[in-house]
């Protein structure tokens, strides 16, 4: 099958389909097709480190339903954990402790601080060292809101 002929004065030109192309693949689609996502993650931190991370942050949830965190990842990782620090009172005083756990609940109309001494994402295997003043994508996965991705700012140790 051959290509239509245009005479010179009318053919296309190449910048011409390519800022076509742009701008359909720019522009916003129906009204309709806008989805609105519950879940909103702010303050999102960490702090240097050598071959362990560890990230902070604070989830909104604006649904009046609860959604769960279920997994984190990141290409500067070879894994991200969810993971809870405890401090436990005993015998020989308070024993602080951390271990992982499958998923975190964010409440309806609620959010949830993930701070040191409390909820934190591990970073397992890092590719690189975390210095202060970079920043790096952190992928989140939530059971009813998907996939959300952050920026995370390394902040220097104070």
């Amino acid at each position: 099958m051959r290509s239509p002929r245009y005479p010179s004065k009318e053919r296309p030109s190449l910048s011409a389909a390519i800022a076509l192309v742009v701008a359909l693949l720019s522009s916003p689609g129906p009204a309709s097709a806008a989805v609105s996502v519950p879940i909103s993650i702010t303050q999102a931190w960490s702090r240097p480190a050598i071959e362990t991370g560890v990230v902070y942050l604070t989830l909104r949830n604006t649904s009046g339903k609860s959604d769960e965190l279920i997994g984190a990842k990141t290409p500067i990782a070879s894994h991200a954990e969810l993971h809870q620090s405890m401090t436990n009172s005993g015998p020989m005083g308070e024993m602080a402790s951390m271990h992982p756990v499958r998923l975190v609940v964010v409440p309806a109309h609620g959010s949830i601080v993930f701070q040191p001494g409390g909820y934190h994402i591990m970073l397992i295997g890092l590719k690189k060292p975390l210095r202060a003043g970079m920043s790096f994508p952190l992928e989140l996965e939530f059971r009813n809101a998907g996939r959300l991705t952050t920026a995370v700012s390394v902040r220097p140790i104070e």
